[in-house]
């Protein structure tokens, strides 16, 4: 594989890095309840595309959002 066709296989569309985006932000919300945060992430998960379930967040150390869900003791959202 060249570094073309790596390069391509990491970028991703505005769409996705839009839904994963959307998925930290529900996961740092603090004013909602998890059972919400849970309805919430689902309906993301509905939508195409899907966010990335391994996406990292540079603006938290590059944590993935399972890393934040247990970091805020939610592990019902993670």
């Amino acid at each position: 594989m060249d570094r073309r066709e790596t390069q391509k296989e990491y970028q991703r569309s505005d769409s996705e890095l839009e839904v994963n985006a959307k998925l930290f932000n529900v996961i740092y919300k603090r004013d909602i309840s998890t059972k919400e945060k849970v309805k919430k992430i689902k309906k993301l998960f509905g939508k195409i595309p899907q966010p990335d379930i391994n996406a990292q967040n540079d603006n938290d150390n590059w944590n993935i959002s399972l890393h934040l869900a247990i970091e805020r003791n939610a592990l019902e959202v993670g």
